[in-house]
C-alpha cells in the first residue's frame, strides 16, 4: 500500500523523472518521508483532513 500524505504534512522525497508512453513525464520516488506539521496552520490543515 502506498504511503498516505495528509494536508499540512511536510514531505521529503528523492527519485528520478521518467517518461511514460501512456502518462507522459512522471516522478518515480525511491524514498519518501512524511513529517508531522509544526506550524499552527499546518496542524489545522492536518487535523481538518482526517
Amino acid at each position: 500500500m502506498p504511503p498516505r500524505i495528509s494536508a499540512g504534512e511536510w514531505v521529503t522525497v528523492s527519485g528520478t523523472w521518467v517518461n511514460s508512453r501512456e502518462h507522459g513525464q512522471q516522478f518515480k520516488a525511491s524514498f519518501l518521508r512524511a513529517s508531522a506539521p509544526t506550524t499552527a496552520e499546518g496542524i489545522e490543515k492536518y487535523l481538518g483532513s482526517e
